[in-house]
Order: structure tokens, then C-alpha cells, then sequence
């Protein structure tokens, strides 16, 4: 992820560099650095970071990473899962080189991926077959996800290729095409309301459609609108002498041009696209004999690293940042490893003592709501009103003993933590 920070920077010149990037935080206009982070598939416990260049793309990174972990842990026998920036000729071949296994997902660009999506859309022989099935949250539908019966194709480097469909993400896929449908429809109605208007000298017909497209492609639907541009000159009168007007002044009439902008949604395009929806590859290596259901759960994991970015951005707010030396600013990074990694043994601990008690929840929410899975910053807010109180009278120090609710001293337990030692 990104970590912004305001100010110039000018003299971050040595690794890593404070300077501009991708800003995952949709700030362009301000520098940071990228910060990596490694967590283990026991809790997503941080096992390892590293701070980049703020212009360093994903795909670079890998390797280093990878030879880093194996030094870490001596041995290359672990399972390395990483999002499409892994999916690259070099990368994988890097990890298989060392012996070790992976699991990534294959990007859009590749061929392969593009070859399925049109034996889909074109109305291909697949038969699917249900593999794992997830509770929905709610009042949400249960999401399952589904293989091919039968194929398991290759990558072109010879990588095991699993294809899935998931019919939760069908349904995000398809709102989300609607949605931004509905936005490039409305935006290309008020450029319309703009190229009908009468100019003498009116944008050329490329400019005009430039513009068109350029309001489809930035909301991903270009394939599912057509456009059509005409010409349309008007004859406006123009009196040729000046004051108030009178029968008979001489006119002169000026051909003013303007563009009528009519466009409409393909249909035929939006249920091709609709056959696609859900579909997505996964690349693994190492896990011949792993099923398909389990290396979809091993992928599955992967969140949970997200929600470390988010605990660090959120609950600790490490961007912005405001230091003005660069090296501080990089040693801040490390400072953060270590305060995200306790968090995370917090919360492992106390689920981990939570299943060997039996204990279902927890009230640790406002108002006493109960939580299945207690974070870090939830265990340390039940305690904030912990205080130890004393006061002096001559050389008499006078102390007031902690008092404790039953849920501070339930949580302390299964923390392992005596009373005595916490006061």
C-alpha cells in the first residue's frame, strides 16, 4: 500500500525515496512511499515488511520479497500468495526456481485470459460444478463458487490454471456495470445538451467524439455504447448596423455549426458481458495435489492482509505523515511493523484462548453489543477506563486500588494476563 506524506521531499534522494507513485489513497498530487507487509496464514500475523520507493510498481517487488522470506525462515517450503502484480513470467519462474509454491490470480491482460472470456461470451460449451459454498452475511444470499468439470488448462509457462465462478461476485460484476452505465449515460447526456449548441467555430467532429469516448472508457463501458455524430448548420441573422432595430436593416446571415450526440446501449454486448460475470483464474504451482477447493480457500486468505493495510491507515493512522527528515520518515514505517504486529498477536491470542473456552462472543462493542472476532483496537478500548488514582497528605501516599468489571478481568484471563501484573 501507499503512504502519503505532504511537503516537497527534495532531499529524499537515497532508497527509499519519498517521491510520487500510484497514491493508493487517491491523492496524486502528494508523494509517499510504498510500504509491503507479510503476514503469516496463522491469525495474519506480520511476519516481514519493507519500505520502497514511492514510484516502485508491485511487480517489482516480488522477488526481492521472496528471497527475503526464505532467508527469514531458512526454507522455501511455504505456500506464497500474492494478487495478479505476482502473475508475471519472471516472478513466478523466480519462486519455482527455489522450489517454492504459489497461488496468484492471472491478470486481464493475459491472453489466456482473454481466450476463455470469449469462449464464454460467445456462448462456449462449459459445465460448472459447485466446489465451496460461504454463508452469506445478513440478509445476503450465499455465495458459491463453482469450476469447469473436467478442464484444467495450462498457463503458457506451464503453470496449473484453475478457472472459477463465483455467483457473489456475479452479482457485485453485474451492479457495478449498471451503475457505471447509468453514470456515463447521464455525463454523456449533458455533453450532448453542450455540442447541440449553435458556435460559429464548434469542436471538430474527432475532438466531439474523443470526448464521447473518453466519458465511456473512464467508466469501463466503451464495448456496450454506441455513438453516432452529425453535422447540424444553422442560419442565424445578424443585423449589420448597430442601435436599436428598425424595418429594413440590412442582415447577414452566419452559418453557425453544432454536433447532435446520439448514442445507445448495446444489448447484445451487455449479455455477452453478463456470461462473464464472476469468472475469474487462478495460477498456482508447487500444489499438484491440492484440490481445487483448497486452493481457492488458500487464495481466499488473502483479504485478511488487506485488513492489516486498513487497521494501519484506520485504527493506528499512520498516513499522513508529517516528519520533515526522510530518514525518519522510513524508520516511522518499522515503528508501525511493530505496533500492527502486537495488535495482530492481541487479536490471535484472545481468539485462539476464546475456542479453548468455549466462549461464543464477547461484548466488547458500544452498548455492550457482543463480537464473534475481537480486534486489537476493540480489547484496548475496554479498558480505557482504567486509572489508577493516588494523592499525597504530608508523606502519606494515599492509593486507591484498581477496580475492575468483569469483562476487563475475562479479557485479562484469556490474555494470559494476570491482574496483579496489569496494575
Amino acid at each position: 500500500t501507499s503512504v502519503t506524506f505532504f511537503g516537497e521531499y527534495r532531499g529524499s534522494v537515497s532508497e527509499p525515496r519519498i517521491t510520487h507513485g500510484h497514491n493508493k489513497d487517491h491523492r496524486p498530487d502528494l508523494r509517499q512511499l510504498v510500504f509491503g507487509l507479510n503476514v503469516t496464514s496463522d491469525g495474519a500475523v506480520p511476519l516481514l515488511h519493507r519500505s520502497a520507493s514511492g514510484n516502485r510498481t508491485d511487480d517489482t517487488l516480488h522477488r526481492g520479497n521472496f528471497d527475503r522470506l526464505r532467508a527469514l525462515l531458512g526454507t522455501s517450503d511455504f505456500i506464497y500468495v500474492a494478487d495478479s502484480k505476482l502473475a508475471t513470467t519472471e516472478n513466478m519462474a523466480h519462486v519455482a526456481r527455489y522450489g517454492g509454491s504459489f497461488v496468484t490470480v492471472l491478470p486481464r491482460t493475459r491472453a489466456e485470459d482473454k481466450e476463455f472470456r470469449r469462449r464464454l461470451s460467445t456462448g462456449g460449451s462449459v459445465r460448472w460444478r459447485a466446489v465451496l459454498t460461504v454463508p452469506g452475511r445478513a440478509c445476503e444470499p450465499e455465495d458459491v463458487f463453482s469450476c469447469p468439470v473436467g478442464e484444467e488448462p495450462r498457463t503458457r509457462e506451464g503453470y496449473r490454471l484453475i478457472w472459477y465462478r463465483s455467483s457473489g461476485k456475479a452479482r457485485i460484476d453485474e451492479s457495478s456495470r449498471k451503475r457505471n452505465l447509468q453514470k456515463a449515460l447521464t455525463e454523456l447526456d449533458q455533453l450532448a445538451l453542450k455540442l447541440d449548441i449553435p458556435r460559429k467555430k464548434a469542436s471538430s467532429r474527432a475532438e466531439a467524439k474523443r470526448r464521447a469516448v473518453s466519458i465511456c472508457r473512464r467508466y469501463g463501458v466503451a464495448d456496450f455504447i454506441r455513438i453516432d455524430l452529425r453535422e447540424r448548420k444553422t442560419a442565424v441573422p445578424r443585423r449589420l448596423r448597430p442601435g436599436r432595430p428598425r424595418e429594413g436593416d440590412p442582415v447577414r446571415l452566419e452559418i453557425k455549426h453544432s454536433w447532435t450526440l446520439t448514442f445507445e446501449t448495446d444489448e447484445e454486448a451487455l449479455a455477452r458481458a453478463q456470461k462473464t460475470d464472476g469468472v475469474f483464474p487462478l495460477v498456482s504451482h508447487g500444489l499438484e495435489k491440492r484440490g481445487r477447493k483448497e486452493i481457492l480457500e488458500i487464495y481466499k486468505y488473502q483479504p485478511y492482509l488487506e485488513k492489516r493495510f486498513s487497521q494501519v491507515k484506520s485504527d493506528l493512522a499512520i498516513s499522513p505523515v508529517f516528519l520533515k527528515t526522510p530518514s525518519r520518515a522510513a524508520a516511522l514505517l518499522d515503528v508501525y511493523f511493530i505496533a500492527i504486529a502486537v495488535s495482530s498477536l492481541i487479536e490471535r491470542d484472545i481468539r485462539k484462548a476464546m475456542r479453548e473456552a468455549g466462549i461464543n462472543e464477547l461484548p466488547l462493542y458500544p452498548e455492550g453489543r457482543p463480537t464473534e472476532a475481537p480486534t486489537a483496537q476493540r480489547v484496548l478500548e475496554a479498558f480505557a477506563s482504567v486509572g489508577w488514582h493516588e494523592f499525597r497528605r504530608g508523606e502519606e501516599i494515599i492509593c486507591f486500588p484498581l477496580e475492575m468489571s468483569d469483562l476487563q478481568k475475562k479479557v485479562l484471563d484469556l490474555l494470559n494476563i494476570p491482574v496483579r501484573d496489569y496494575g
